[in-house]
């Protein structure tokens, strides 16, 4: 199958959860992340917004930022993204696809934080860290430059699939936590 077939197929059965089936797999995706060693001792964290289906992370996120340095996602010119911190979901505002992302203020400009962790949506993945997105690729241009950060990406297990295609310039994600388990990938 190729990757849009894919894309369709899991969007599909990712939309067919129920919002009580969503609440209870998100809670239980949330507990498995909170007891990993990596993300205990991450300071400084790249995470994404949850948007139309996605793993919920907004009560996650206003949950440990007061003990965590949380940052979001902001598309940029250059079909990648910067990573800008949130200091209050207050201060988010809609991109042109809707997901929010933190106001560009002067302060930023040039800053490239140190990351610790990346925590990232998608629509598949398979045991191998292969994943896809949504198709535009931000996440690749900017994995790109970061393979030596940990990579975890949230799932529901209907997103888990046996093998997905992959090209060299895809990052594959280095762990997978769904509701049901933590999958160390073997990329």
């Amino acid at each position: 199958m190729e990757k849009m077939e894919i894309r369709k197929a899991v969007l599909k059965k990712r939309n067919a959860i129920s919002k009580a089936e969503r609440r209870e797999k998100d809670a239980l995706i949330v507990k498995h992340l909170e007891s990993l060693p990596i993300f205990q001792k991450s300071a400084n964290i790249l995470i994404y917004f949850s948007f139309d289906g996605e793993v919920g992370t907004h009560k996650f996120i206003e949950k440990w930022m007061k003990r965590k340095n949380f940052f979001l996602p902001r598309l940029n010119s250059v079909g990648t993204f910067l990573a800008l911190p949130v200091e209050s979901i207050e201060d988010l505002e809609p991109n042109i696809f809707g997901i929010f992302e933190p106001k560009l203020r002067m302060e930023y400009a040039g800053r490239k934080p140190e990351l610790d962790l990346i925590i990232m949506p998608g629509v598949a993945f398979d045991k191998n860290g292969n994943r896809i997105g949504m198709g535009k690729g931000y996440y690749d241009l900017f994995l790109a430059e970061k393979k030596d950060i940990p990579r975890i990406a949230l799932a529901y297990g209907v997103q888990i699939l046996d093998q997905l295609p992959s090209k060299p310039y895809d990052v594959p994600v280095d762990m997978i936590v769904t509701e049901e388990e933590v999958i160390r990938c073997k990329s």
